[in-house]
């Protein structure tokens, strides 16, 4: 959408605010970083802020009443988002919410009132040297060299119902060593620290760990050391796409329609039982979803993305 954005409008200037908009600004379709929105308390600072840039237009991609609130009380002029959560009157341009849509196409969707033909959705990501740099020394730190890598992302913000069972990514990553002579890598976000402990527990034998350590800066620089990843419904799952790495995604409890990672050569599981899309972040019965995923059809998934 940024692409298209700055096409349509070279001139234009563009600035993004968000809890992860510093991943992408300054850069080749962002003028500025704006501060993220701080909680509601502490909005009249942060609305100040962003006046001070005097937009014209805000494109509002989360769907949310409180997104579509702070827009409105920065004072910019032309709002455009869609019609969801009652805020429709927060919006001057309110769109009708298509169903089915890849998310992708939906944030897309937002420069249809501005005469801007998107081309088909495709992520890339431009990998910062600094970043590249720092990823090199910790991928050194951790023993891994020139060998071929796969990466196994534990955990998701969403909630539990998006997790694989411990003793499965466990099984996965000794049978890859053992079976394909491929290292792995375990990646996580300082939450998913007991998570990893619980795998490592599990392993035959023990196996290099970035959980904690690979922060969001320079994560897409240490994706693209991987050959693929698995990963469940995340954000890491669509960063890997973006730096070219194919995937291997375990869907459970939320729709790959929807979210599916973009490009060629990913490969989704999704076992579509009875319950599911169910979009709860903890499974109330005993979560089928995720726990039909078995470990040979994930091996398998993997071996054919290095045989790619």
């Amino acid at each position: 959408m940024l692409r298209a954005l700055r096409a349509g409008f070279p001139e234009a200037t563009i600035g993004v605010t968000g809890p992860v908009a510093h991943l992408i600004a300054p850069g080749p379709w962002v003028d500025h970083l704006l501060p993220p929105p701080p909680p509601w308390p502490l909005w009249p600072n942060w609305l100040r802020s962003i006046r001070r840039g005097e937009f014209e237009l805000a494109l509002i991609l989360p769907n949310s009443f409180q997104s579509a609130l702070a827009i409105r009380l920065t004072g910019v002029p032309r709002r455009i988002g869609y019609a969801t959560d009652g805020r429709s009157w927060l919006l001057t341009t309110a769109l009708p919410r298509s169903k089915g849509v890849h998310q992708a196409q939906a944030y897309v969707g937002l420069l249809s009132p501005l005469s801007i033909v998107a081309p088909a959705c495709a992520l890339d990501y431009p990998v910062r040297p600094q970043a590249e740099a720092e990823a090199g020394r910790l991928w050194e730190k951790v023993g891994l060299g020139q060998r071929p890598t796969a990466g196994i992302h534990l955990g998701a913000a969403f909630g539990p119902s998006k997790l694989w069972w411990p003793e499965r990514y466990a099984q996965l990553a000794d049978r890859l060593r053992s079976r394909h002579g491929v290292d792995v890598v375990f990646l996580g976000s300082p939450g998913e620290r007991r998570l990893w402990q619980n795998v490592a527990e599990r392993l035959d034998h023990p196996a290099p760990s970035l959980v904690g350590q690979d922060r969001l800066e320079i994560l897409p620089a240490l994706l693209r050391r991987c050959r693929v990843l698995v990963s469940g419904d995340t954000g890491a799952m669509h960063l890997a796409a973006a730096v070219g790495v194919p995937v291997v995604a375990l869907f459970g409890p939320t729709d790959p329609r929807l979210t599916h990672p973009l490009g060629e050569g990913h490969t989704v599981i999704w076992k579509q039982v009875p319950c599911a899309p169910c979009f709860l972040p903890r499974c109330p019965i005993d979560h089928p979803c995720m726990g039909q995923i078995s470990v040979e059809e994930v091996e398998a998934a993997v071996a054919r993305a290095f045989s790619r």
